[in-house]
């Protein structure tokens, strides 16, 4: 089902302007087992709009969040590189809060425990907050409390009230995610303890645009951030973002941190530089998104241009990462298993399956050196490093990677 925009998802205004179409596209994260699954498959408008109220970027349309959410195939502790920037993360707040045993660090959207098992080792206490019953039975099996709902505000009073107040309150690429944007908002400042703070992490709209990021806008991304907007909408629901860093975390991301205005916290210089720098980037205006949709309208052609040269030149072509951002390249680009032969993904729950519309068979990384294809498109190319590493082998007996955004290139 899917649930048209009514108003802005932050400030609530209604004028807001369509940009982008990337057309029809079927739910991103569903990997079909076969020709059953492939006539049953539904396909929904992807649409961006701008708000000429408050600049926010979004989707027009979402899909129902318990039909996405509640059953998964994203595990975050299939990504090295995540794994290691929780332990990063956890270090980091451990001496810029001064964290104790009795303090409690709660995730929202907590996945498998992947980012919380680097807080559980501080140590503190720890919650998890996953709707998806199927990957928080598996955070519960590797020892992570979790709380299996979606976050609201009725929900962050009642765990205030069950738990006590969160000193911190972790939401790593979660809030693109939801809904309803004020509730969620509310239920933070409701769980959050006087002292404490919230880290909130997002996809930036600026690298997305920089980088033509257009394989990150899809049904479960419904919003597309930067600072200016992100401080607008918390501070709407009483809360103030107090500090603001850019970090490479899924080709270019913002961290920001939240906390109640009376509390200990001081807003730094960095929000104030961020917001400038956005603004000098007119990204208040519609015209940057304007420019950033005819860049996307001249991608197919593009890469269809350059993977049609490498099969006609007699080269075999497979992917790696079978990720959502993959997914959608391919249903935009229109590119299926004639000209990519297979995709390898280290996720079991995707393995045997195949992308959705397109139907490229997905395997596993072994696949790769047992069939040696001549090139090996990254798909995930956030994790670019990470998958490179890992297929050291497959680059020594002669292997080549590419990539196609911004440009398609074979890179080594």
């Amino acid at each position: 089902m899917n649930i048209p925009l009514r108003h802005c998802r932050v400030c609530l205004g209604e004028r807001l302007t369509p940009f982008l179409s990337l057309g029809k596209m079927p739910p991103i994260n569903s990997f079909p087992a076969g020709e059953d699954d492939f006539v049953a498959e539904k396909f929904f408008d992807l649409t961006v709009a701008f708000c000429e109220d408050c600049s926010h970027a979004q989707l027009t349309e979402a899909l129902d969040p318990k039909a996405v959410f509640s059953d998964y195939v994203y595990f975050s502790s299939m990504s090295d590189t995540f794994v290691a920037h929780g332990r990063e993360l956890a270090m980091e707040l451990k001496e810029k809060m001064k964290l104790s045993e009795k303090d409690l660090v709660a995730e929202i959207a907590s996945n498998d425990g992947a980012l919380l098992q680097s807080f559980k080792s501080l140590p503190t206490r720890i919650l998890g907050i996953e709707p998806a019953r199927n990957i928080a039975t598996v955070a519960r099996e590797r020892g992570f409390p979790t709380v299996v709902e979606f976050f609201t505000e009725e929900l962050g009073k009642r765990l205030r009230e069950e738990y006590g107040p969160a000193r911190i309150i972790l939401g790593t690429n979660v809030l693109a995610h939801v809904l309803d944007l004020r509730d969620f908002v509310r239920g933070i400042r409701s769980f959050l303890a006087d002292d404490g703070a919230a880290v909130i992490e997002v996809p930036y709209l600026v690298n997305l645009i920089d980088g033509l990021e257009f394989d990150t806008i899809y049904h479960e991304h419904l919003s597309y951030f930067r600072v200016e907007v992100l401080d607008r909408l918390f501070q709407s629901e009483g809360l103030l973002l107090f500090d603001a860093e850019r970090i490479p975390l899924h080709g270019g991301s913002l961290k920001v941190f939240i906390g109640h205005p009376n509390g200990p916290h001081e807003r730094t210089a960095r929000v104030g530089e961020l917001i400038a720098f956005e603004r000098e980037r007119d990204l208040g205006t519609i015209a940057p998104y304007q420019a950033f949709a005819l860049r996307v309208a001249a991608v197919r052609e593009r890469t269809l241009e350059f993977l049609r040269g490498l099969h006609d030149a007699g080269k075999h072509i497979a992917g790696y990462g079978a990720a959502a951002k993959g997914n959608v390249f391919l249903n935009y680009c229109q590119v299926g298993p004639d000209l990519i032969e297979f995709i390898a993904d280290r996720s079991p729950h995707k393995q045997g399956r195949f992308t959705p519309r397109n139907h490229i068979p997905v395997v596993a990384p072994e696949e790769i050196l047992r069939r040696m294809p001549d090139i090996l498109v990254i798909f995930a190319w956030n994790f670019a490093d990470e998958i490179i590493f890992q297929q050291s082998e497959y680059r020594q007996r002669g292997g080549k990677f590419a990539m196609l955004l911004p440009e398609p290139r074979v890179i080594l």
